[in-house]
């Protein structure tokens, strides 16, 4: 007789300590897991109840949502016994065409983690994704043109002005598309790419590879929910010769020595806003070329023995710079 359990998958484990719990089907000596998409801290776990403990602060819809899946589990499971199915295609079968969790879902919940771990500006740049997608999947095509972009414009200057008055935060953001079931991974296919890339050039103004890096943000996504079986691999709109997404070569050109003097000899107000911002530039400019969420984050502690130590945000890499005669005339000012 097969025996059905929910499990916490340790070995699953990520970085913020949580686990992913799973539905454990185990028949003649086979096991096979369905990740049902959510993810549980070792401390709030009972492992023998296969419960959620008190601790957590949605204890009670967890394990009501936990129950209903293992019952639904069960009753389906068994019905299917009568085809003589392995549990791997018990699985399959119990999964379904319709997915786990939704697309916005599954990136609200993505987009949440990496803001709570300190990657600010990468989360806020992808939640700007999902907010493109919706005005993507609300598009009004009876509208005039102008009038869609100027709405499109409109909302988004009101999220930010909201943001800074603090009547919203990032988290409300989240909650927002936590809440939006209606976009599925299946529905995301071949026809829905190029519709959307039409948009973002139409409506939204974006070039070839601010197109390309949103693309790359719902392709990740997809490679995340076929991992945890949240969604089949048949569904996948990037494989074979399906949607190519293809990074352009950038054509940079930096200023010359001559233009950034004119920057260093600009005459400004000491103290002023555009004062700051000057030296800040030149400050990421002294160092190589630091990003600027990089030397935002700089603090005195950084500077030891006539050098900057710091953690390269995008990537975690520590850097060791020794201070340019130029960049120390500025902190000087700061000191």
């Amino acid at each position: 007789m097969a025996s059905i359990k929910i499990v916490r998958r340790k070995n699953k484990e990520r970085k913020d300590g949580s686990a992913p719990l799973a539905l454990r089907v185990s028949d003649n000596y086979r096991t096979s897991y369905r990740f049902l998409g959510q993810y549980i801290l070792e401390k709030d776990w009972d492992k023998t109840a296969s419960t959620v403990k008190r601790s957590h602060p949605n204890y009670k819809k967890l394990n009501n949502f936990l129950m209903k899946k293992l019952i639904e589990a069960n009753d389906i499971y068994f019905d299917l016994k009568k085809e003589s199915l392995t549990p791997k295609q018990a699985l399959q079968k119990l999964k379904g065409v319709e997915g786990e969790k939704p697309f916005f879902v599954l990136a609200a919940e993505r987009i949440k983690d990496k803001y709570d771990r300190g990657t600010i500006s990468v989360a806020k740049a992808e939640m700007s994704i999902l907010f493109n997608i919706d005005e993507f999947l609300n598009l009004k095509r009876s509208l005039k043109k102008d009038e869609i972009i100027e709405g499109i414009k409109r909302r988004r200057k009101k999220r930010i002005s909201d943001g800074r008055k603090s009547e919203t935060d990032f988290y409300d953001s989240v909650l927002y598309f936590k809440n939006k079931p209606s976009l599925r991974f299946q529905d995301i296919n071949e026809r829905f790419i190029e519709r959307f890339k039409n948009f973002c050039t139409i409506y939204l103004g974006h070039k070839e590879r601010t197109i390309t890096n949103q693309l790359i943000f719902v392709r990740t996504l997809f490679n995340v929910a076929i991992r945890d079986d949240i969604v089949p691999s048949k569904y996948y709109p990037f494989a074979g010769e399906k949607e190519k997404i293809r990074i352009g070569s950038g054509h940079k050109i930096g200023l010359t020595i001559k233009e950034v003097e004119r920057i260093e000899q600009l005459e400004l107000e000491p103290g002023t806003s555009i004062w700051h911002t000057r030296n800040v530039w030149l400050m990421a400019f002294y160092f190589a070329g630091i990003r600027i969420s990089d030397v935002v984050q700089i603090k005195w502690s950084d500077f030891k023995d006539n050098r900057l130590f710091y953690v390269m945000n995008k990537n975690s890499k520590p850097v060791s710079l020794k201070i340019p005669d130029k960049a120390q005339a500025i902190l000087n000012l700061y000191g």
